[in-house]
């Protein structure tokens, strides 16, 4: 949902560190996710103000797992999310060999 939410690549998704999230421990502020150059595929800091619904999972991430390194850790809070987990939580929302989450970027784009 995330991913649909600021139509980031999963690469971005799945590394996110909650201290590129600014704002995120003060409730009255709105959050804004500023990502890195070096993360980045054209190596150029990247800003994306959170709508108020990709921030509510933010928050309520952070309230429920945000002892790990990563937004979006695995099993292991302290190593990013699989490759395929995104991947498989497309398949069981149905769309099996017709949408890959990247493919998700494309609706942005159009």
């Amino acid at each position: 949902m995330f991913t649909l939410l600021t139509w980031a690549r999963t690469g971005e998704v799945r590394f996110a560190i909650w201290s590129e999230f600014e704002g995120l421990d003060e409730l009255d502020r709105r959050l804004l996710w500023r990502i890195l150059a070096e993360r980045m595929k054209m190596r150029e800091e990247h800003l994306v103000p959170l709508s108020r619904q990709a921030e509510a999972l933010v928050r309520e991430r952070h309230l429920r797992m945000g002892r790990g390194r990563f937004v979006f850790g695995g099993s292991d809070p302290d190593k990013p999310m699989s490759e395929n987990t995104m991947l498989y939580a497309c398949y069981r929302m149905g769309y099996h060999g017709r949408q890959t989450v990247h493919g998700f970027r494309g609706l942005a784009s159009t």
